[in-house]
């Protein structure tokens, strides 16, 4: 299990460039379908009331600019946004991209790749449809199941999403690596949080502990 300090959920609005050290890239290659990520207004106003909530403190001024990649060099993939191929997996890849950064700023450990695979694969609350998993979830249900159920690395369930999107059964051995099974490479993590100190107090998460994750509400017009 990972230290609680050392993991931190925003659903604030953010500048994306905040989040991936300065690039305005993010994870959708494409323009989303109106199910991709996305809940009611119902759910997410639910959402916020279920995790903790913590207060980050501003300490100093806020830099005009900051480069998580400077900062945790050492960790490999706060420099990489992934590609989410033919699947509406944004729900998938960005908890646990945050929770990868996050395990390497605290541990030092470049091993730990969480799997976007396995919540959309075998988190059956995680996704909007059960015949179709690759249309979109929920990603507060994907931290949740970290915390409760655990999610396997990278190694074990690889991200197979970029030509074929059809394979959605949830494995219970690893894909790439052996005969190990699904259960013994599951990772848990003891708490997550979201930050409710306003922009300043995301930016301070942010410079302080990493990456962080952000929702919005986006608006049926926002494609035109």
């Amino acid at each position: 299990k990972m230290n609680p300090q050392a993991f931190a959920l925003s659903y604030l609005l953010l500048i994306s460039a905040a989040v991936y050290g300065g690039s305005t890239s993010n994870v959708l290659r494409s323009v989303p379908n109106s199910s991709s990520g996305s809940v009611s207004s119902e759910e997410f106003d639910q959402y916020l009331t279920d995790p903790e909530k913590f207060s980050q403190s501003v300490s100093g001024s806020i830099p005009s600019s900051f480069d998580a990649r400077s900062k945790w060099a050492r960790c490999p993939s706060v420099s990489k946004v992934p590609d989410q191929g033919c699947c509406d997996a944004s729900f998938a890849l960005v908890p646990t991209s945050v929770m990868t950064d996050r395990t390497c700023i605290v541990t030092n450990r470049t091993d730990v790749v969480y799997s976007a695979y396995d919540p959309i694969a075998c988190c059956d609350s995680c996704v909007h449809w059960s015949r179709d998993k690759c249309r979109g979830g929920r990603s507060e249900e994907v931290w949740k199941y970290w915390a409760n159920t655990g999610i396997v690395t990278e190694s074990c369930l690889t991200y197979p999403y970029f030509r074929d999107c059809r394979q959605q059964t949830c494995p219970s051995r690893c894909t790439s690596m052996g005969s190990r099974t699904v259960a013994n490479d599951k990772r848990k993590g003891q708490m997550y949080y979201t930050v409710s100190s306003g922009v300043q107090g995301i930016q301070q998460e942010i410079m302080t502990n990493g990456p962080v994750e952000a929702n919005f509400d986006m608006y049926l017009d926002f494609a035109t």
